[in-house]
């Protein structure tokens, strides 16, 4: 269920910050910024007063949700962090691969 539906299904107005989250992550693929609504959305339905029983297994749904954002940013920043080692890495690779290819077509 995409993150709107279920703060639609919420029963609670929040409908910008609906449209925040859709908009950073569809047009912009701005997470972080998705983020920052979805952490405030939570914030606000964590606690309404209907959040208690009704809508807990959907705010639980919504921190998950969270959560994958989160580990998605944290993977993004540490390869855009690494990239020149792992760039290393790769040609480092491909060579051995070249030079394991001429050795076999070298023998006689």
């Amino acid at each position: 269920m995409p993150v709107l539906n279920l703060l639609h299904l919420c029963g609670i107005e929040l409908c910008h910050m609906c449209r925040t989250v859709q908009v950073e992550v569809e047009d912009y693929h701005n997470y972080e910024k998705a983020l920052a609504a979805l952490t405030e959305a939570f914030s606000i339905l964590d606690k309404s007063p209907a959040a208690e029983d009704t809508y807990r297994a959907r705010i639980t749904e919504l921190s998950a949700r969270m959560t994958l954002i989160k580990a998605y940013l944290h993977a993004t920043k540490y390869v855009a962090k690494h990239i020149i080692i792992i760039i290393i890495i790769i040609i480092i690779i491909c060579y051995i691969d070249i030079l394991s290819v001429r050795h076999i077509h070298c023998v006689p």
